[in-house]
């Protein structure tokens, strides 16, 4: 009863908000498997300078910093 009271508490989430925080993370999901198999495609083109956990690494990252919070505003 007191979190309920308290102004600064988080809302729950309803069943609704969880089931589209599922779909958002299942789109978000088969983007990141097109992005990278698009990656590993011009990786191997380029006949494949870097080690492979060099390179799934680095991908990786790079999904974190640069693509994932452009996909998640292209969701909202």
């Amino acid at each position: 009863m007191l979190l309920k009271s308290d102004p600064y508490a988080l809302p729950h989430p309803t069943a609704e908000q969880a089931q589209l925080e599922q779909q958002k993370q299942a789109w978000l999901e088969q983007q990141k498997m097109e992005w990278f198999d698009k990656r590993r495609a011009e990786w191997e083109a380029a006949g494949k300078p870097v080690p492979w956990a060099e390179w799934v690494a680095e991908r990786e990252l790079e999904w974190a910093v640069k693509e994932l919070p452009n996909r998640e505003l292209a969701w909202t």
